[in-house]
C-alpha cells in the first residue's frame, strides 16, 4: 500500500489514482508515459515505414517515365505500355500513402499513353497501307496479264509491270510497303525480246525520290529483269550484284 499524496487515503501500489480523490499515483504518471513513448515510438516507425515507401514509390515512377520515354521515342507499344502503368501504379499507392504524386509518374502516364496511342496509330496506317498495296498488287496483276504474252511491249503494260516489281519486291533497302507516288512517263525502247523503260519514279515515306531504269525480258511473256538506278540495262560485272529481288537474268541494253 501507499499514502494518496492529495487526501493521504491507502492506495494500492498498482492503482493508477487514488479510488477517493482521483489524484494520479505515481505509478498511474509512470504507466503513462510509458504509454506516451509507446505511442511516439509507432508513430515514428510508422514516419519512417512511410517515407521508405514514398521513397520505393517515387523510384517506381523514375522508372516508369524511363520506359516511358523509351516508348514514345522508339514506338515500342510494350515499353510504353509498361511506362503507362506503372506511373499509374506509382501516382495511385503514392496518394494512398498520403504523399504528394511525383512529378515523374505524371510524366509516365502521359508519354506512356502517347506511345500506346502512336503505336496503335501505325498499326492501324499499315493495315491501311497493305490493304491498298494489296488492292493495287491486284488490279495490276489482272491488268498485266492482258498483254504481257505478246511480242510487242506497250507503254501501259511496261509501267504496270515495272509498278508490280516495285510493290511486290520493293528495291534494294527499300521496303515494298514504303514505295508511294508511283509515275512512269519515261520513254519506252524495245530491240527483239528486251526492253529499256526509262524514268520509273517513285518516293519513299520519308520523301525520299527515286528515279530507276526497268530493264524487261520476254520469255513465255513479259517481265522485269532488272530495276537499276544507274540508267542502263547493259551487262553489270560479276561483283555487281543486282537492285531488283526478282532473281531474273540482266537485260542487255535494246
Amino acid at each position: 500500500m501507499v499514502s494518496c499524496p492529495r487526501c493521504g487515503a491507502g492506495v494500492e501500489a498498482s492503482a493508477l489514482a487514488c479510488p477517493y480523490c482521483q489524484t494520479q499515483t505515481a505509478f498511474g504518471r509512470e504507466q503513462l508515459e510509458r504509454e506516451r513513448q509507446a505511442i511516439a515510438t509507432e508513430q515514428s516507425q510508422r514516419a519512417a515505414e512511410r517515407d521508405a515507401r514514398l521513397q520505393a514509390l517515387s523510384k517506381k515512377a523514375r522508372h516508369a517515365m524511363f520506359w516511358a520515354i523509351a516508348g514514345s521515342v522508339t514506338c515500342c507499344f510494350p515499353a510504353g505500355m509498361l511506362g503507362f502503368a506503372l506511373g499509374l501504379q506509382a501516382r495511385s499507392a503514392v496518394k494512398e500513402a498520403g504523399g504528394r504524386p511525383p512529378f515523374t509518374a505524371t510524366v509516365a502516364i502521359v508519354l506512356g499513353l502517347v506511345s500506346v496511342v502512336a503505336f496503335c496509330g501505325g498499326v492501324v496506317l499499315y493495315v491501311r497501307d497493305s490493304r491498298e498495296r494489296d488492292a493495287r498488287i491486284a488490279a495490276l496483276s489482272a491488268q498485266v496479264e492482258k498483254g504481257r504474252s505478246s511480242e510487242a511491249i506497250d507503254q501501259p503494260l511496261a509501267c504496270a509491270l515495272a509498278e508490280l516489281e516495285l510493290l511486290q519486291h520493293g528495291h534494294g533497302s527499300v521496303n515494298a510497303i514504303n514505295i508511294s507516288g508511283f509515275q512512269c512517263d519515261g520513254k519506252l525502247a524495245q530491240t527483239g525480246d528486251r526492253a529499256l523503260l526509262a524514268d520509273v519514279r517513285f518516293h519513299t515515306g520519308a520523301d525520299e525520290r527515286h528515279v530507276l531504269t526497268a530493264c524487261l525480258v520476254r520469255g513465255a511473256r513479259w517481265s522485269v529483269a532488272e530495276l537499276r538506278d544507274d540508267g542502263s540495262c547493259s551487262p553489270r560485272s560479276a561483283r555487281q550484284p543486282s537492285a531488283s529481288g526478282s532473281g531474273a537474268p540482266a537485260a542487255t541494253a535494246p
